[in-house]
């Protein structure tokens, strides 16, 4: 399933784009985030793009 999302109006007018992922990971869990930075005429805008986080079963 795709659902189309517009993270910024004026996207194509950008001087620069860049995607920032964090991980952490542990034996217990792991989480991933990731970000879209986005400057336009100076101005720099964050946008908050997707996160995942997963924890290991109990072990029995």
């Amino acid at each position: 399933m795709k659902i189309p999302r517009c993270y910024h109006p004026k996207l194509s007018e950008a001087s620069e784009i860049q995607l920032h992922i964090f991980v952490d990971a542990s034996e217990e869990a792991f989480a991933a985030v990731c970000y879209l930075r986005i400057e336009v005429e100076d101005v720099v805008e964050v946008s908050f793009v997707a996160a995942k986080t997963k924890v290991a079963p109990l072990k029995p």
